[in-house]
């Protein structure tokens, strides 16, 4: 055989050898786009509100969603970062569109860093996948001003310093959803509105103010309140 022959044989060979380690090979994790959010904590029980922070990204990964290993949230400048595994991220879905990442994040330092932010998602085989956001949200301590004050009595709710528009998040004694009441901004609200049926009366024993708002890109909660029988 011409050594020609038994070169093109080779080549011939290699390539098919490269395409079917190419069909193997491990895919790289895709972030099609992120959803941030800071979120301002009002617990009844403290003086101190808390600020947390919201980071959702959707994926893509063609060797499937158990592939991916770990999400990294890092702030760089102020040193604080978060790590975040398939045990621990959330899960959302949309319709085709698969989003994981965690609420509630909370900073060492007590208040959220403000700045540029890196996600870095980490499929098994090592492959990142990245992309940054900026974090401007105003401090809390500007914010805390416009704070609104929720007070429940035996008739109803008062929200002294109401926001514009907002929810009240209806919910058992163990946490559980019951109902949710939009408010296009009332100061006073009794009980057989925002507990519109008999239902809703006998199981709603807790009440949480939320408010978003968009021109500051920012959530505010607060409550848990307790709602007599």
């Amino acid at each position: 055989m011409s050594p020609f022959v038994k070169l093109s044989f080779w080549v011939v060979g290699v390539i098919g050898a490269l395409g079917v380690l190419a069909g193997c090979s491990p895919s790289t994790p895709q972030i099609i786009q992120d959803f941030t959010r800071l979120t301002y904590l009002v617990d009844p029980g403290s003086t101190l509100p808390k600020e947390t922070l919201s980071v959702f990204i959707q994926v893509e990964n063609k060797d499937g969603l158990e592939d991916l290993e770990k999400l990294y949230i890092l702030n760089d400048k102020d040193e604080v970062y978060w790590t975040l595994e398939p045990g621990l991220w959330q899960r959302r879905d949309k319709g085709t569109e698969i989003w994981i990442g965690s609420n509630f994040l909370t900073s060492p330092l007590g208040e959220i860093p403000r700045g540029e932010y890196r996600i870095l998602l980490q499929s098994k085989s090592g492959d990142r996948a990245r992309t940054k956001f900026f974090l401007d949200s105003p401090k809390l301590a500007d914010y805390q001003k416009l704070l609104p004050q929720v007070l429940v009595d035996g008739d109803g709710v008062t929200i002294v310093n109401p926001p514009v528009s907002y929810e009240l998040w209806l919910a058992s004694s163990d946490g559980q959803p019951v109902y949710t009441y939009r408010s296009p901004g009332e100061s006073r609200i009794l009980k057989q509105t925002f507990l519109p049926t008999p239902d809703v009366q006998q199981r709603a024993r807790q009440l949480t103010l939320h408010r978003f708002e968009d021109r500051l890109g920012v959530s505010l909660i607060l409550g848990p309140y307790p709602i007599a029988p």
